[in-house]
């Protein structure tokens, strides 16, 4: 674990600083858009999305940053937890707004149960981040498309298209992610590449999701 003063540390906490502003800046942009002219479904599952953003950027950021040993040991493993409500958070908005029927709500129950589950499990975690655990975020990112049936007939071609765009970032984002410890500043490289995930499947819930008439 690299002190805070380390100049990598420092890249990689500003990096996550910006994704943090962002995410406060259109979080809350978002929530008062779908407050005044959403469905309670639409609130719920923007509500959850917006927490779930926040959380994962304000942990990182907290953790590179942070000086004492063992308060940023903490947040290192909140950070890791948090990605999993993160993954599944994006897709609530879409499923509420447009997949809350049939057999959805099965798998949707099923991939929030195992993000509760991976977020229990970092919580008590105590060793570094293993390439196992990168790849059970991948996995749980591309999950929903065992029903790309039903996910093609009901969102627009554009929103499918933007989300999978966002997903190929974050999932590129991991090959610098799991050679961080071996060559300097792939980690604040990764960082980048989860601001590009994010902003896309932003952008995507602000134009597919959030208006009235989607």
């Amino acid at each position: 674990m690299l002190p805070w003063h380390h100049p990598e540390e420092i890249a990689n906490g500003l990096t996550h600083g910006l994704g943090l502003l962002l995410s406060l800046v259109g979080g809350t942009a978002m929530l008062r858009v779908v407050l005044s002219e959403g469905t309670p479904w639409k609130i719920v599952g923007c509500g959850i999305y917006v927490g779930a953003l926040i959380a994962v950027y304000l942990a990182s950021t907290v953790s590179h940053l942070a000086q004492e040993p063992g308060f940023k040991d903490t947040w290192r493993r909140i950070d890791q937890a948090v990605i999993y409500l993160l993954v599944v958070g994006t897709y609530t908005p879409f499923a509420l707004a447009y997949l809350c029927f049939g057999w959805w709500w099965l798998l949707f129950g099923t991939l929030w149960a195992i993000a509760l589950f991976g977020f229990v499990t970092k919580l008590g975690a105590h060793h570094r981040l293993e390439s196992v655990h990168v790849w059970s975020y991948v996995m749980l990112g591309w999950l929903p498309l065992i029903e790309i049936g039903p996910i093609l007939s009901q969102l627009p071609p554009e929103s499918f298209q933007m989300v999978l765009v966002g997903g190929v970032f974050y999932t590129a984002g991991t090959f610098f992610l799991v050679l961080d410890h071996r060559v300097p500043f792939f980690h604040s490289v990764w960082h980048l590449f989860v601001i590009a995930g994010s902003v896309t499947h932003y952008l995507a819930l602000m134009q597919y999701v959030v208006p009235l008439q989607a």
